[in-house]
C-alpha cells in the first residue's frame, strides 16, 4: 500500500512538473527542433513598447499545439520561449518556415527580466523588408543565426507583417540546415522545371494546333508560378533582391493577374460562351472584379487586399469545379481530368488560404498547399487538354465524315429533285406538245379541204366542229401552261431564301400556342411547353416548318389510319444551355403497320416521296422543303422515328441563337 501511495505521487509530481515547464524547451543534442510547442505569445496593442517593458509582462500565453497562427493584424506580437542547452557544442540556427514577414526582430537574452538590451542580449534583425543580399543564408525562408550559451536562454521575438502573422519556428545546427537547404533547394528546383516544362509544351501545342486556349492555359501556368515564386520568396530571391518595397504590391500584382488569367483559361477549356449565357456572364463579373483589383493595388492595404483575393479565389476555385462536374457529367471526356484538377487544387488553396487566415495549424501540407495542389493540377490539365485535342481530332473526323455523308445525300437528293422534276413537267409538256401537234394537224386538214376545188363546201357544222376541236386542244395547252405555273412556283420555293425570312428575337412558346389555334378544329393537342422560351431566329421559318408538320399530320395521318378520326399531336419543347428540343408526335400507327422501322424513315425527307400520290395533287416536297429550312436557314437537325403509337416522331434540334 505505501509502495502504490509513494508511485501516485511520484507521478502527481511529475504532471506538475510537466505543467509548469511547458514553456521551457531542452535540447540535449544536435538535429532540427521545433520550438514552437514551447512558446508564449503576447499581442501588443501598439507598435512602440519595447523588449525591456515587454519581458516584465505576464500576460503570455502558450499557443494550443504549438500553432502559432494569427491571422491579420495591425499590431505586432511577441514571442518568448526558454531554451535550455545542454552540453551540446554546435553553430545554431533559427528557421521560420514563412517567407512574406516584413520585420522579424530577434533577441537572444541570458535573462528573464530585461534592463539592457545591449548589455543583456544579441540581437538580429530579418524580414523581406530588408535587401535579400543581406541575408546570412540565400534561401527565402528567414535563416538567422544565433549564438545560444551553455544552460538557459531567453529567446524574444518581435514580428510584424502587414499579411498573415505566424511563427512556425525551429532551431537547428548548421549540418540539419544545410542538409535541409540542399533538400529544400532540390524540389524548389523540380517544381520551377516541371512549370515551366509545361508552360512551353502548351506553347508548342498552341504553335501547332492554333487554339487559342492552350496559350491562355500556358499564361495560367506562368502566372501561377510568378505567384508562387512571390508568395515563398524565390522571387524576392532571383528577380528583385535590392528592391524590398516592392514586395508590399508584389504578392497581390501576381495573385490579380493570374485570376484573370485563370478565368479567360476556364472560360475558354469549357467554351462557356456557347454552353452557358449565365455562366459566361458569372465569369465575366469575375473577371471585371480581378481586373478591378489589380488596378486597385497599389492604394489598397495588403491586409484588405489579401482576404478579398482569398475569397475570390475560393469562389472562382469551386465555381470552376462546379462546372467541370456538370459537364462532366453530361459525357465531356475532357471535364473528368479537369474537374479532378480543380478539386485538387481547391483543397490545395483551402487548407493553404486557412492557415493564412490563422484557421488552420501550420504543417506541411498547410503550408505547401499551394505547391501540391497547383503541381498535380498542372499535370491534370495538361493530360486534360490531351484529351481535350483527342476529343477535338475525333470530332473533326466525324465533322468530315459527316459532311461527306452530307454532301451524298445533297447529291442523291439532287439527282432524285431533278428525276422528280422532270417526271411532274413531263405530262403538262407533253400534253402541251399533243396538243400543238393536234393544232397543227387540224390546220393542215383545214387547208387541204378549202384548197382542194373537188370537196364541197365546208358545212356550217364542219366548221363549228373544227373549231371545238381546236377550242379543246387551246384549253388543253392553257391548262398545261397553268400547271407548269404551279410547278415553278413550287420548285423555286423548295430552295431557301435567307431574305425572305428576317431574323428577330421571338418567344417560340408564342408561335407554337397561335400554330394550335389555327390547327385545332383539325387536330387535337397535347403540350408539354415553358412558359416562355425567348430565341433570336427566324420567325416565319418556324411557321413553315409547323405548319408542315401538321399538314402532314393531317394528309397522312388522317387519311393512312381511317378509323382514326381527328388525329393527335404531342408536342413539347425542352432546352439545354442553348440547344433546344422540339420534339412532334401523331398517334397514328400507319407506319409501324406496312412495317417501316426508324431507319428507313430518312427517305421522308427525300423530294417528291409521298405516300398519298395523286390524292389533292401532293407531290412529296413538303418534307424535302421543311428539312432545308431546318438545315439550311435555322442550322439544326430533323430526324424522323416512329411514335409510341407506330406513327411518325420528329425531333428537331436547333441553337436558342444562330
Amino acid at each position: 500500500m505505501t509502495h502504490r501511495i509513494k508511485a501516485q505521487f511520484s507521478f502527481i509530481v511529475l504532471l506538475l512538473t510537466v505543467s509548469f515547464s511547458t514553456s521551457a524547451f531542452t535540447i540535449t543534442e544536435t538535429g532540427d527542433h521545433d520550438i514552437s510547442i514551447a512558446t508564449e505569445y503576447y499581442h501588443a496593442s501598439n507598435n512602440s513598447i519595447s523588449l525591456t517593458a515587454v519581458s516584465k509582462l505576464d500576460h503570455w500565453k502558450l499557443a494550443k499545439n504549438g500553432n502559432l497562427n494569427f491571422g491579420f493584424s495591425e499590431t505586432p506580437y511577441w514571442f518568448k520561449t526558454k531554451i535550455t542547452l545542454q552540453q551540446v557544442e554546435a553553430e545554431w540556427f533559427l528557421r521560420i518556415l514563412y517567407p512574406p514577414l516584413d520585420s522579424i526582430s530577434v533577441y537572444l537574452c541570458q535573462a528573464e527580466i530585461i534592463n539592457d538590451i545591449e548589455q543583456q542580449c544579441d540581437f538580429f534583425f530579418a524580414g523581406d523588408s530588408i535587401p535579400f543580399n543581406d541575408r546570412v543564408r540565400s534561401n527565402p525562408n528567414h535563416i538567422i543565426p544565433i549564438s545560444p550559451q551553455q544552460g538557459d536562454n531567453f529567446l524574444y521575438i518581435k514580428l510584424s507583417a502587414s499579411g498573415s502573422s505566424q511563427l512556425p519556428i525551429s532551431m537547428i545546427d548548421r549540418q540539419s540546415l544545410d542538409d535541409y537547404l540542399a533538400l529544400s533547394d532540390f524540389f524548389r528546383g523540380a517544381y520551377l522545371s516541371v512549370m515551366l516544362v509545361m508552360i512551353l509544351y502548351n506553347l508548342f501545342i498552341f504553335l501547332m494546333t492554333r487554339s487559342v486556349t492552350y496559350v491562355l492555359y500556358s499564361g495560367f501556368a506562368f502566372t501561377f508560378l510568378i505567384f508562387h515564386m512571390t508568395y515563398e520568396g524565390s522571387g524576392f530571391q532571383y528577380l528583385w533582391p535590392d528592391l524590398p518595397q516592392w514586395n508590399e504590391f508584389a504578392l497581390p500584382m501576381a495573385f490579380a493577374v493570374n485570376q484573370i488569367f485563370t478565368i479567360l483559361f476556364i472560360t475558354s477549356f469549357l467554351n462557356i460562351k456557347k454552353t452557358s449565357r449565365y455562366s459566361y456572364i458569372y465569369f465575366r463579373v469575375l473577371l471585371a472584379i480581378a481586373g478591378l483589383m489589380l488596378l486597385l493595388t497599389p492604394v489598397v492595404p495588403y491586409n484588405t487586399f489579401i482576404p478579398i483575393f482569398n475569397l475570390l479565389s475560393l469562389t472562382l476555385s469551386c465555381s470552376a469545379f462546379y462546372l467541370g462536374l456538370k459537364y462532366w457529367r453530361e459525357g465531356q471526356s475532357a471535364a473528368r481530368l479537369f474537374t479532378i484538377a480543380w478539386a485538387v487544387l481547391t483543397i490545395g488553396m483551402i487548407t493553404a488560404n486557412l492557415k493564412t487566415l490563422g484557421l488552420f495549424p501550420s504543417n506541411f501540407f498547410t503550408r505547401y498547399g499551394y505547391q501540391i495542389g497547383s503541381f498535380l493540377e498542372v499535370v491534370l490539365l495538361s493530360l486534360a487538354l490531351g484529351e481535350r485535342i483527342r476529343t477535338l481530332q475525333q470530332k473533326h473526323v466525324l465533322a468530315k465524315q459527316a459532311l461527306i455523308h452530307e454532301k451524298q445525300d445533297r447529291m442523291s437528293a439532287l439527282k432524285q429533285l431533278i428525276i422528280g422534276i422532270s417526271h411532274e413537267m413531263n405530262t403538262p409538256i407533253g400534253n402541251i406538245a399533243l396538243s400543238n401537234s393536234f393544232l397543227e394537224e387540224l390546220n393542215h386538214e383545214l387547208k387541204q379541204r378549202l384548197s382542194n376545188s373537188n370537196d364541197a363546201e365546208l358545212s356550217k357544222q364542219d366548221l363549228i366542229e373544227y373549231i371545238d376541236q381546236q377550242s379543246e386542244a387551246i384549253g388543253t395547252i392553257t391548262k398545261s401552261k397553268k400547271t407548269l405555273g404551279i410547278l415553278t412556283h413550287v420548285f423555286s420555293n423548295i430552295t431557301v431564301n435567307r431574305t425572305d425570312h428576317p431574323k428577330a428575337e421571338f418567344d417560340l412558346v408564342h408561335v407554337i400556342q397561335d400554330r394550335i389555334l389555327t390547327y385545332q378544329d383539325k387536330i387535337n393537342f397535347k403540350v408539354n411547353l415553358p412558359e416562355h422560351c425567348l430565341i433570336k431566329s427566324h420567325p416565319s421559318a418556324f411557321i413553315l416548318v409547323l405548319n408542315q408538320a401538321l399538314d402532314n399530320v393531317i394528309d397522312h395521318a388522317a387519311f393512312c389510319d381511317q378509323e382514326l378520326g381527328k388525329p393527335t399531336v404531342d408536342i413539347s419543347l425542352s432546352h439545354s444551355n442553348n440547344k433546344l428540343n422540339l420534339m412532334i408526335s401523331d398517334n397514328g400507327s400507319c407506319l409501324a403497320n406496312t412495317g417501316l422501322i426508324d431507319d428507313d424513315l430518312y427517305q421522308f425527307f427525300l423530294p417528291f416521296y409521298t405516300r398519298s400520290r395523286g390524292t389533292e395533287k401532293k407531290m412529296g416536297l413538303g418534307m424535302y422543303q421543311m428539312k432545308n429550312i431546318v438545315t439550311d436557314l435555322l442550322q439544326g437537325e430533323v430526324k424522323a422515328t416512329l411514335s409510341d403509337s407506330g406513327g411518325l416522331k420528329l425531333t428537331i434540334l436547333f441553337n436558342r441563337e444562330h
